[in-house]
């Protein structure tokens, strides 16, 4: 798969039940490189209409999250490793941590579907379970 695609990311994150779903439907670039898969594509803020530029990087078992524009981000999703980078926004920066639990990546010929369970920390808050679910199709 190297073309344009159709991108759906649900994404959950809070504590307990207290929890909070984020839902993205895009078009994007799905291409490999150098060995790794990459995915790109803008997000549009549905009430801004901000737009941010968003990439991911799939390099064996793991996987790179980065956000540019309003708000600018690289997460970095490694089971077994907490990472830390920093969330900067036009307010300030925080530093965002995160402990990936569990990552799969299912890559077939038309599809390719990523699932990431893990826990966030940001600006040393407790951290909350998140979980993103990532799925490209052509």
């Amino acid at each position: 798969m190297n073309k344009d695609v159709k991108i759906k990311i649900t994404g959950t994150h809070g504590k307990g039940s207290d929890k909070e779903v984020l839902k993205t439907h895009t078009e994007g670039l799905y291409y490999e490189k150098n060995g790794k898969n990459y995915i790109r594509y803008t997000e549009v803020d549905p009430e801004t209409n901000a737009k941010r530029k968003a990439m991911i990087k799939i390099e064996g078992k793991t996987v790179t999250v980065e956000y540019r524009g309003i708000a600018e981000t690289t997460m970095v999703f490694d089971v077994g490793n907490t990472t830390r980078s920093m969330y900067v926004t036009s307010l300030g920066s925080m530093l965002l941590e995160i402990d990936t639990e569990t990552l799969t990546i299912d890559e077939k010929e038309e599809s390719l579907e990523i699932f990431i369970r893990y826990r966030m920390a940001l600006a040393n808050t407790d951290p909350a379970d998140a979980t993103i679910h990532i799925h490209v199709t052509e």
